[in-house]
């Protein structure tokens, strides 16, 4: 036999193998959670894996308002992640919303002025220097923020000036320690000091024994004391309010003052009784002839305990005044270079603190007061939650694959880093933060300023509708075209903006959102909204004291001297302060007369308590909490007792908001959003919730309208259209609601979170192929609505998914869609197509840049068979062979030669999901000695 040898031609060959298939699935237990928090990003999604990274950042329970029977309306994002992680969730994203008006509590830093200005020729503004909270939100409100300077010395020799850069050589060991960045502070003479941040640092030299380093400093600011006499007019501080660029703006009061011996100065001057000034406070001292401002650190505030009633408090204060030129005195700087004389220099290095009320302080050590060039730590960079996690929750892609694709559950994180509850304020031009009176240094720290507005205006929450949630520019967006929009919405700037809300899906401030998710859940979006009360009860109110029983004839002869004693009257005061503080005041019937004040919880008194007992006609009562008290008042005489005086009623903390009527056109609105993204997405379920107050029909009125509402019937967003009816499968409705346990207490909330839980649960254990129905929820205790035998069929033809009691524990007891097709109905088919999906992308991305071919054809089709048997093999697929389960479909009457000369390739994917059993229910009765099955209809 002849063979023939085929010969290959001379040159070099590249054999490029395809590539290897990964056998672990896209990841399916991946949420994302929107709602209301209260702190941590506005905007920027979070990946947690715990509910104590959760509240790492994002803190605890967030409580909105007051229920009208005083029972508080809290946040639903909070239990919800508890009842993710709890039913076998492990990673979930979280997108905190609010309105874009949310404010940043802000504290001032004790003994700091800052100086900022556009360019170096240019004067310098002075004011005291402030620091924000890290995140939007009222969560801040308790801190108290306390400054030390740590100054380690050395001796510099000045070496030239050249217009606003200072030549200097320092000597001594600590001046090797000294980098880009730093600020140091240089006695030039007894009544002087220059300040100055490195520009440059030369290397270290040893002259004479002695380590030597050449300096380059700029931003040069000049600080001298105030000595003298003129006269003073006002005195002013600072408090943030809305308007201003960077968050403060100076009120003043007219002031005099008087110079001590120490070359202190005291204050004398009236004050709202709302102003609490603290030793450490920069305050502002204006005076005659011309001068510029002075710049006095508060030693010594002493005032009256609570204001008059018009509000007032005189108060004396005491503190050393400083001046900062405006510009720099170039003629006694030169005096100082020219002269040449060695002076005393100190490296200014911060140690900053925040401490929450009978909590721990938290610390930041050893921050330059100036930005660092080698990116250390700074007392002017320390990054918001928003630049913090917009920085490191970006993963690089290969991370991101993994996490997007990973099928099994991974190692537990790490517990939490604690996030420095401080941030630094962006503001522009050139800053320099100026201490004065190093010495002084209050150990309590300072409270937060401008937090009079009530708590959930600045959350950003006092209008709750369904723009919170969502990017109002998409709500009319139909399914098929959502992601479109949203891309182009995106991308419409210079450069790409993140989307709000929910539509995170689509892109956000970070990678992960746009990924990872495949389960939606809005717990917030039950909650009854509110409204700005039209009507404020008042904080103070006088009622008319109750009759005094008669008192029985005793038959004896009273003493004509002896004339019954007045009762005292309650005088009008101030209102509570934010602190809870106020005072009571009442008049005097006689001289030389005690009195005895009460409190009472109630009206009536029956529970009171002695809260006062002498001679004085007044008495301030400090920091009580939220909540109603009551007073009334008695002279006593030897031996005349006065009736008790009228019921005075003091309100600390009243709510400026109120629930509304409940309206479902917000809840309406959000769940249609819900649809079109998830559907949008192509690979996300939506879980949707109900309100406490729903009952089962209330729920399937809503289930229908949902799916059959006439357009033109609500405002934006529109009712669903029949070309997106297949977007009803990627919305699952649950209701009740559950009581899980919490310490000696339970919490109520939405079912959303658990059956998320749930799901994410199922993936990771088994795939999310199987349907997830009568398995118990954990932790659950009770629900707030049973279900009866004769509702369960208008349940299940509404396609809502109960939770009811079991003898197992608390159950969803169906898991269906929305959608009226009988095929899509199953959540586990829609969430099995979701995973083929995110399959298909996967693995179809490897072949985009192949040759479009026969080879190709075979690739693929080998491809996607291993894929759909892998599945199959796992349960996945109904029929008794792979035959009848799957098929993939790549010939030529899929794949024309017109498709293929246009570089189009076609795959189609043909299955067989498995569907869950339909249950039948069988009873036993015990009929005599004997047990009998029937079968139940």
């Amino acid at each position: 036999m002849t063979r023939t040898l085929q010969r290959r031609l001379p040159g070099v060959r590249f054999d490029v193998p395809a590539p290897a298939l990964d056998d672990a699935l896209p990841r399916m237990d991946v949420a994302l959670f929107v709602g209301f928090a209260a702190s941590g990003p506005l905007g920027v999604p979070v990946a947690v894996e715990s509910l104590a990274e959760f509240e790492a950042v994002f803190g605890g329970e967030i409580v909105l308002l007051e229920a009208p029977d005083g029972s508080p309306v809290t946040g639903l994002l909070h239990p919800a992640l508890r009842q993710f992680f709890s039913n076998g969730g492990v990673r979930a994203w979280v997108q905190r919303v609010a309105g874009t008006h949310a404010r940043t509590t802000q504290f001032p830093l004790p003994q700091l002025l800052r100086l900022s200005r556009a360019a170096p020729d240019e004067a310098w503004q002075v004011e005291p220097a402030w620091i924000a909270a890290r995140s939007p939100g009222a969560w801040a409100d308790a801190l108290r923020v306390a400054l030390t300077l740590d100054l380690p010395s050395l001796a510099v020799r000045p070496a030239g000036l050249a217009g606003t850069t200072l030549s200097v050589q320092a000597d001594g060991p600590v001046a090797l320690a000294l980098a880009p960045g730093d600020t140091l502070r240089i006695a030039i003479d007894a009544e002087r000091w220059l300040q100055g941040r490195i520009a440059s640092a030369g290397a270290a030299v040893s002259a004479g024994g002695t380590l030597r380093r050449a300096l380059e400093l700029d931003g040069l600011a000049m600080l001298q004391r105030w000595r003298g006499t003129p006269t003073v007019r006002h005195l002013g501080w600072y408090e943030p309010t809305r308007r201003s660029a960077d968050g403060a703006a100076q009120r003043q009061v007219a002031a005099s003052g008087t110079w001590r011996d120490d070359g202190r100065l005291a204050l004398e001057a009236t004050l709202p009784a709302a102003v609490r000034l603290e030793p450490g406070e920069v305050l502002r001292v204006a005076v005659d002839g011309g001068l510029g401002p002075a710049w006095l650190v508060l030693e010594r505030f002493d005032a009256s305990a609570l204001g008059d009633a018009a509000g007032q408090v005189r108060a004396t204060l005491l503190g050393r005044p400083w001046r900062v030129p405006a510009r720099l005195p170039h003629a006694a700087l030169q005096r100082w270079v020219d002269a040449g004389e060695v002076a005393s220099a100190q490296w200014l290095r911060a140690d900053l603190s925040a401490t929450p009320p009978g909590g721990m302080p938290q610390h930041q050590a050893g921050l330059a007061l100036a930005p660092r060039d080698d990116g250390g730590a700074s007392l002017q960079a320390l990054p918001d939650d928003e630049a913090y996690y917009r920085t490191l929750a970006r993963p690089q892609r290969a991370e991101r694959v993994v996490r997007s694709f990973e099928r099994i559950e991974r190692a537990a994180a790490a517990p939490p880093a604690a996030r420095f509850p401080l941030a630094s304020l962006a503001l522009p031009g050139e800053l320099v933060l100026l201490p004065l009176d190093i010495g002084v240094a209050p150990v309590a720290g300072l409270p937060a300023r401008g937090i009079a507005l009530p708590p959930l205006l600045r959350d950003g929450l006092d209008r709750f509708d369904w723009t919170l949630f969502a990017e109002a520019a998409l709500a009319d967006a139909s399914a098929d075209v959502l992601a479109d929009r949203a891309e182009a919405l995106r991308v419409a700037g210079r450069t790409p903006r993140p989307l709000r809300g929910l539509h995170a899906l689509f892109g956000a401030a970070v990678d992960g959102p746009a990924e990872e998710p495949t389960l939606l859940v809005v717990p917030d979006a039950v909650q009854p909204g509110w409204q700005r009360k039209r009507r404020r009860e008042p904080a103070r109110r006088l009622h008319a004291a109750a009759p005094a029983p008669a008192a029985a004839p005793c038959g004896c002869f009273d003493d004509c001297a002896k004339t019954p004693l007045a009762a005292p009257a309650f005088l009008p005061e101030a209102d509570p302060d934010a602190g809870g503080s106020y005072r009571v005041s009442w008049t005097r019937p006689e001289p030389q007369v005690r009195f005895e004040l009460q409190e009472g919880s109630d009206r009536a008194f029956l529970v009171a308590s002695l809260l006062y007992a002498g001679t004085d006609t007044a008495l301030a009562v400090v920091a009580r909490p939220r909540g109603v008290r009551w007073y009334r008042v008695r002279a006593l005489d030897g031996l005349r007792t006065s009736p008790w005086s009228g019921v005075l009623e003091v309100r600390v903390g009243g709510s400026l908001y109120e629930l509304r009527p409940w309206q479902p056109d917000n809840l309406l609105a959000l769940h249609r959003l819900m649809l079109r993204a998830a559907a949008g997405r192509g690979d996300v379920l939506a879980l949707l919730a109900l309100p406490a107050h729903y009952r089962w029909a209330d729920a399937i009125v809503h289930a229908d309208t949902l799916r059959d509402a006439p357009a033109g019937s609500a405002a934006l967003p529109p009712p669903l259209g029949p070309d997106e009816s297949r977007a009803h499968s990627h919305a699952a409705l649950y209701h009740p609601w559950l009581h899980t346990r919490r310490d000696a207490g339970t919490i109520a909330c939405p079912p959303d979170g658990a059956v998320a839980g749930q799901l994410a649960g199922s993936a990771l254990a088994r795939g999310a192929w199987f349907a997830v129905a009568n398995a118990p929820l954990r932790d659950v205790v009770a629900l707030n609505l049973a279900l009866a035998d004769d509702e369960r069929q208008a349940l299940l033809e509404a396609q809502l998914n109960p939770v009811a009691a079991a003898p197992a524990g608390f159950v969803p007891t169906t898991a269906e869609t929305l959608a009226r097709d009988p095929d899509w109905r199953p959540v586990n088919v829609r969430r099995l197509m979701a995973l083929l999906r995110r399959a298909a992308l996967r693995r179809g991305a490897a072949y985009v840049f192949e040759p479009n071919g026969p080879a190709l054809q075979r690739t693929v089709e080998r491809a996607f068979e291993a894929l759909l048997q892998s599945l199959y093999v796992r349960g996945a697929f109904a029929g008794r062979g792979a035959a009848q389960s799957f098929r993939v479909e790549v010939g030529d009457e899929l794949n024309t030669p017109a498709q293929r000369d246009a570089g189009r390739f076609h795959v189609d994917l043909k299955v067989a999901p498995a569907l869950p059993l339909s249950f039948l229910t069988v009873r036993l009765v015990r009929s005599g000695e004997r047990l009998v099955s029937q079968e139940q209809r």
